[in-house]
């Protein structure tokens, strides 16, 4: 479409009031970020959805999709006023207007994927619980109980003369790994069955009551674990003051295993993108964050390097802060902080052809450049005061649906107006359109395959949040890293189903029960039976079934009894039956009887007989 002209003034008009909608620079990142700059869809709530773009019109798939025709711009001489306006960019980091020029269609230069996704663990015969364990394994578990014990000793040791009489620090016993697996399936239960408050958990009320907790471990013991859990050895850290100081000291073992491993076990597919999700906490931390287009809002934030397809997390990084200093290896010196955040997550796929996708928090063409040099595609939003983005897109209104582009080297400069204007920066797309058909709208429209790609492939953001946010266990506490902590088990989980969805060929469980098949052996196997046998709801979910006999009553004077499925009492598997006593010595025969007597009595129907599977395999 033709696209409407302005002058010179309203070009730095339109500029200016585009430079103060969008706020700051990427690069200085802020303790306080906008919700424009946390926004993964293109568009959000327009027609730019995840759904809306998924569907393609039988022309696309015929034709290879239509191409937009590219509508080249004159170079005005108040754009070289306009260069470098943005916050005052260096003129050296930016490309000369002159050099971006009509893509014509040029195809980019495409690098082949050569990675082979899949998990890199013989996993032959694996249950979930393995599975499990290829991210937390016995030699992490003896790390954590051996520093959990390092620090009680030093807490008694130093405050153990002022606590208090009734304190359940005077209970603690050193732990071991059996009763640290047992301590995290139980928290990471915590998520299934929510109460509003910890001890309830352990309430005999029979509002609140759930007898399968008391029965695997005292409240008094996990409470006490909870307060001495520890990662690391406090004797080694150094001052605050220190200039060389880790802000993330308590909890840097768990976050070096977690990004070893994750990067070890899987290969992930071809297209990645980062995200970076909120850990909610709402107390004092220097590095707390502010985001309100998080559902957290307030808390830690987390960069994380994920799968587009499934949502594994490959690689993350803790953000700690404005004023610390990052610095990953072979790193250009010319690159901002957020773009130094990519190369430093994305360093372990270099030369291996993966297509990546970023938000505007990342975007730029100094970053999109160098990424392209190791052999990493790049594509994502970008605001209009970008560094480097031509002023000549930015500065040119177009009519409603009309898409422009210019292309500088490898990077494609896009501009797209739908409901508002949408700027785009890839180095792995062409400026070719594709039809697709849009919610509340009978005729299809003309829309940019790289905003397409992006909708697509930064969904997996949702795929991650909408499984854990069911099952994620929110707990009221002052100590930062615990909580973080909580959150890498539960994000090691996730993985670990997403790993298990790879090799698993049939059968597939969902990611709640993969999690309660995880949690029940994490809690069940390494607790005495004995434990169990106290209560008679939690023994009823491992003993076997087997029948047992109703006493006789007063007004019952006969040689027969009723019979009953102990374990299935309240589940409406009672069998209404009599067996003869002469029967009772010969299990066989005992058993062949009460199928007749259910045959006879009509309740040998699915409905009821299945309530008691193994009823007729166990004997009494």
């Amino acid at each position: 479409m033709a696209s409407r002209q302005t002058s010179g003034e309203e070009a730095l008009d339109l500029l200016m009031q585009s430079d103060t909608e969008q706020g700051t620079e990427p690069e200085a990142e802020s303790e306080t970020e906008s919700s424009s700059e946390s926004e993964h869809e293109v568009d959000s709530g327009s027609e730019f959805s995840v759904e809306a773009s998924s569907t393609s019109s039988s022309d696309e798939e015929g034709n290879g999709g239509v191409h937009a025709p590219c509508v080249a711009l004159p170079t005005q001489s108040s754009h070289a006023r306009l260069r470098g306006h943005a916050r005052n960019i260096p003129v050296h980091h930016m490309a000369d207007e002159s050099d971006w020029v009509p893509p014509a269609m040029a195809q980019p230069v495409v690098p082949p994927f050569t990675g082979v996704s899949g998990c890199t663990e013989n996993t032959d015969g694996f249950k979930p619980i393995d599975f499990f364990n290829l991210f937390v394994d016995d030699r992490f578990i003896s790390d954590m109980v051996k520093e959990s014990n390092l620090y009680a000793e030093q807490f008694l040791r130093e405050r153990g003369a002022n606590l208090k009489p009734h304190s359940r620090a005077h209970l603690w016993v050193p732990t071991t790994s059996v009763e640290m697996r047992t301590f995290w399936g139980l928290t990471l239960l915590l998520g299934q069955t929510r109460m509003p408050s910890i001890s309830l958990y352990w309430s005999t009320e029979p509002v609140f009551a759930s007898p399968f907790f008391p029965a695997t471990m005292s409240k008094d013991c996990f409470l006490a674990l909870e307060r001495m859990l520890h990662f690391n050895d406090n004797s080694a850290a150094l001052p605050r003051t220190d200039p060389n100081c880790d802000r993330l000291f308590k909890i840097q073992p768990l976050l070096k295993h977690f990004a070893q491993r994750f990067s070890e076990v899987y290969v992930p597919s071809q297209n990645m993108f980062i995200d970076k999700p909120l850990v909610l906490f709402k107390n004092q931390l220097l590095f707390k964050q502010y985001m309100s287009s998080k559902t957290a809002q307030y808390g830690i934030k987390v960069y994380m390097l994920c799968e587009s397809t499934t949502g594994y997390a490959y690689n993350m990084k803790v953000y700690t802060g404005k004023d610390s200093s990052i610095n990953p290896p072979g790193c250009p010196a010319h690159l901002g902080t957020s773009e130094r955040i990519v190369w430093d997550l994305a360093t372990s796929l270099f030369h291996k052809g993966h297509p990546l996708y970023v938000d505007n928090f990342y975007t730029g063409i100094p970053l999109f450049k160098e990424l392209y040099n190791v052999g990493i595609l790049a594509c994502g939003r970008i605001r209009s005061n970008g560094k480097g983005f031509p002023r000549q897109l930015v500065c040119k209104k177009l009519d409603m649906g009309a898409c422009m582009a210019l292309r500088h080297d490898e990077p494609l400069a896009l501009k797209f107006c739908h409901r508002r204007d949408v700027h785009m920066l890839s180095t792995i797309h062409d400026e070719s359109t594709s039809l697709v058909t849009v919610r509340g709208q009978t005729q299809q429209v003309l829309k940019p395959k790289c905003i397409l790609d992006y909708n697509r492939y930064m969904g997996g953001v949702d795929k991650i949040d909408q499984l854990l946010e069911l099952y994620h266990v929110e707990r009221k506490t002052c100590t930062w890293y615990k909580k973080l902590a909580v959150d890498l088990m539960y994000l090691a989980t996730y993985n670990a189903y997403v790993v298990y969805r790879a090799d698993a060929l049939e059968n597939k469980l969902t990611f709640l029960k993969f999690e309660l098949a995880v949690l029940t052996l994490l809690t069940v196997v390494h607790v005495s039976t004995s434990n169990f046998a106290e209560v008679e709801d939690v023994a009823r979910l491992q003993e076997r079934h087997f029948a047992d006999y109703v006493p006789a009553t007063p007004g019952r004077h006969n040689h027969t009894e009723d019979v009953r499925c102990v374990q299935n009492k309240e589940g409406g598997g009672i069998l209404g039956c009599t067996v003869p006593n002469a029967l009772q010595s010969q299990p066989s025969a005992y058993s062949l009887a009460l199928l007749c007597i259910i045959q006879r009595k009509n309740i040998g129907r699915s409905s009821d007989f299945l309530k008691c599977p193994s009823f007729l395999q166990s004997d009494p």
